[in-house]
This record gives C-alpha cells, sequence and structure tokens, in this order.
C-alpha cells in the first residue's frame, strides 16, 4: 500500500508540474532561449482557465526574484501584492496593485542590507491627456532614509533620492531635490549615465512644471513631461480600428485565437524589432506583423525631450468564419 500511495504522489506532482509554464527571459524580462537569459519566469497553471495566475520569477541562479498575481498569463498585469526580492533573501519591495493592474496603496522598499529605503504609497489620479482621460499612480512618499541609514525625509518632507526606480524606463537614473507633503517640489537635478544626460526640473506638488536635459555632446532638450509614449497618429482607437480592417484570418485558423506581438517603435517613427510572445500559429503570426508594418504611423516616444526606441504589446484576437 505504501509503494502504491508513493506512486501516485509521484504522479500526481509531475500532473501538477506540467500545468505549470517555464518563461526564460532577458534583463529587460523580455523572452529569451535558455542560455542568454538573466531570469526565469514560472506561470503556475498556465494550461488552466483561470481569472488569476500565481507567477513566480527567479533569477538565473535560482534564487527567488519575485512573486505576484496575475491577470493575464502571457505578460504580467498585476492584482492585489507583489513582492520582489534580491539575490541575499532579502525583501527588496512591496507594492500593491488594484483589480486593473494601477498601483495603489502602501508601497515599502529596502536596501539589499535589509535596512528600510522608504515608505510611502501610490495615489491613482486621472489625467486628460489628448482628449482622453488617463489614469495614472502617482507615487507619494512618507519616510526615506539614504543610503548611510539616516532619515532625510518624514510626514511626507524632507529631502529625496529618486534612483529612477518608477522611471518608464527602468532605474538608470538618478536625481535629488524637496518633497513637501510627500510630493516632488522645487528644483531637481540629475542625471542619467546609461542614456548620457544631466537634466534639471522643478516641480510644484509632484507635477513637472518644466525640464531641460542636456546629452553628452551639449545639445539641450527641454519638456514638460519627463517621458511621452510612443503614439498612434490619429490616436490609439483609430490604430485598432485599422488592425480590425485589415488583419485577414489565415484559412486554417479555427476558433478563436489571440496572438500577441511585442513591436519597437524607433526613435524615427519607423516600427522595428517585432516579435510573437504569444503565438497563433505561423499564418496568423506571419499577418500580425504584416498589418502592424501596413499601419506606418506612429510617433516615436521621448525621454526627458529626447526621442528614443520605444516598445509596444498588441494582442489581436481572432475568430474563424465558420
Amino acid at each position: 500500500m505504501k509503494t502504491k500511495l508513493l506512486l501516485f504522489f509521484i504522479a500526481f506532482s509531475g500532473l501538477a508540474a506540467a500545468q505549470d509554464k517555464k518563461v526564460y527571459l532577458d534583463s529587460t524580462y523580455l523572452p529569451t532561449d535558455e542560455g542568454n537569459h538573466v531570469y526565469y519566469r514560472i506561470i503556475k497553471n498556465y494550461y488552466k482557465s483561470q481569472s488569476t495566475y500565481n507567477i513566480l520569477q527567479y533569477y538565473k541562479t535560482g534564487e527567488l526574484e519575485s512573486e505576484q498575481t496575475s491577470t493575464v498569463k502571457d505578460f504580467i498585469k498585476n492584482k492585489g501584492t507583489a513582492v520582489s526580492y534580491y539575490t541575499n533573501g532579502n525583501k527588496k519591495c512591496v507594492i500593491n496593485y488594484d483589480d486593473k493592474g494601477y498601483r495603489e496603496g502602501e508601497c515599502l522598499f529596502w536596501y539589499e542590507t535589509g535596512k528600510p529605503k522608504f515608505e510611502g504609497s501610490f495615489v491613482k489620479t486621472i489625467q486628460k491627456k489628448n482628449g482622453f482621460d488617463i489614469t495614472e499612480s502617482k507615487l507619494k512618499i512618507t519616510n526615506f532614509w539614504n543610503t548611510e541609514n539616516k532619515q532625510t525625509a518624514s510626514n511626507g518632507s524632507g529631502e529625496y533620492t529618486d534612483d529612477g526606480f518608477f522611471d518608464y524606463l527602468s532605474n538608470t537614473s538618478v536625481s535629488t531635490g524637496s518633497i513637501i507633503d510627500g510630493y516632488k517640489d522645487g528644483v531637481w537635478s540629475g542625471r542619467d549615465d546609461k542614456r548620457g544626460i544631466t537634466f534639471t526640473e522643478t516641480y510644484s506638488s509632484g507635477k513637472i512644471i518644466s525640464g531641460k536635459s542636456i546629452d553628452k555632446s551639449g545639445n539641450e532638450y527641454t519638456y514638460e513631461e519627463a517621458f511621452v509614449v510612443a503614439a498612434a497618429k490619429g490616436g490609439i482607437t483609430q490604430f485598432y480600428k485599422f488592425i480590425g480592417r485589415n488583419f485577414i484570418t489565415p484559412s486554417n485558423v479555427t476558433g478563436q485565437v489571440t496572438i500577441i506581438t511585442r513591436f519597437v517603435v524607433k526613435s524615427n517613427d519607423e516600427i522595428g524589432k517585432m516579435e510573437n510572445i504569444k503565438s497563433g500559429g505561423k499564418a496568423a503570426d506571419a499577418e500580425a506583423f504584416r498589418v502592424i508594418l501596413a499601419f506606418n504611423g506612429f510617433t516615436a516616444a521621448k525621454y526627458r525631450g529626447i526621442t528614443i526606441d520605444s516598445e509596444f504589446t498588441l494582442p489581436i484576437t481572432i475568430q474563424s468564419s465558420e
């Protein structure tokens, strides 16, 4: 009887593991091949239809990098609490998300040593941009400690060092300045060594009023937003309508199929590298590439006034006529 029970346990464990999916990721968390990866992701119960999925990410060396719940299985759209870790096992941060994937509520950050970095919260706001209501999560700092464990901001006021963690383009910039009532205020100065720029920005209650960046060649750029996303000319709705009108469903597609395509909008407004992170089959994937390239109507993103390459992720769901 013990032997039978053991065999059943082994078989059941193998079945459970078979329900999971492993994806290798590069340094920017994009899918890559094994061996070229920096992280890997385990999507629990990937092959089951669920409203949420438990996603675990690991460093290449096997240590847990993060754990979170996602409402989408092929990329992360957070819901609830997400926890990130350093390679030594210490917590890096705890961030909370609402049901739509927006950061909201308390957040906590630590240094790799385990010492506190800052305590704060995300406050959802709705901004009017280009005639559309845009929901954003605004970081409000309560307490901050520098790398020497000295508290330089308390109860929402004091000096704060922003390491760029919440930039749209990862943590490559560092800037310092004052916060009042939890938000950036007054003149801030910083640098982005990866992009070779320095910058000065003026804030009021967390909103940037003006900014100026200088690149390594001495060229100056002025701006009123630190990051402007790449945009479809005529608006994103026109882009989706174009895709819907021009996508030709391959004859070999049966039932409903979803393709998720990631592509680069280059700094010259052209479409660059494309890849399908969820395949709908060879013919459907090729058609997704064709129709996106046919659109030819994007304006490039800008980072602190400088046009840059940036990425789009587009899900396309198609249905056969039969």
